[in-house]
């Protein structure tokens, strides 16, 4: 019998991606695929917004949201369509700003861009910080992750993407006792509440 991470993790990577959004919403970090696919989502029009997020500045691998705002502007998004919140120092921080700015504009959908191995820990925070805020109904957080090779290095660390998946599983566990993330029994109510409503 699968377990309520397995159905998690699974659900989640088969999740379809409606469209239009409020936003799109990228997390700083293993920079030379993320940015890239957050600048590929919005010249395909599936959201009129960037929002980075993330205050580390650890290059190649990640960069501070404005360093990755300045990027994107020189690919040519126009600057008042990228938003830097750059306090955040790491995901359970920024999936709180997040939220924040959601609901300070009334964001109701946002396509979340990250990395893959990464997504399972973002949903996780930005559900329980949803949840803390009763705003889980209000906002649809749908990921979107950037497809880079598994088994390639991550610029700037010496694993790879599939090696980092232990990493994060690990990060999760961690956090779940802190509370800073929700668990997977309350992921999968959020996703399917999600697909209900999409």
């Amino acid at each position: 019998m699968s377990t309520d991470r397995e159905h998690f993790l699974q659900i989640l990577a088969a999740l379809p991606t409606p469209t239009p959004a409020d936003a799109i919403v990228l997390f700083t970090g293993d920079h030379d695929a993320r940015a890239p696919w957050a600048q590929f989502l919005f010249r395909a029009q599936h959201a009129p917004l960037i929002l980075v997020t993330g205050g580390v500045d650890n290059p190649p691998y990640a960069l501070h949201a404005n360093e990755v705002r300045r990027w994107l502007i020189e690919q040519g998004v126009h600057p008042d369509r990228v938003i830097a919140e750059g306090d955040s120092t790491n995901t359970a921080e920024s999936a709180r700003a997040v939220c924040a700015i959601a609901k300070y504009h009334d964001w109701r959908r946002l396509l979340i861009a990250t990395s893959a191995y990464h997504m399972p820990r973002v949903m996780l925070s930005l559900i329980r910080t949803l949840t803390v805020l009763e705003r889980d109904t209000l906002v649809h957080c749908v990921p979107v992750v950037a497809t880079a090779p598994w088994w390639g290095a991550v610029p700037g660390l010496e694993t790879t993407r599939a090696e980092l998946l232990d990493v994060e599983a690990a990060k999760i566990v961690e956090y779940q006792a802190a509370g800073d993330v929700a668990s997977y029994a309350e992921g999968l109510a959020y996703l399917e509440g999600w697909e209900a409503a999409t």
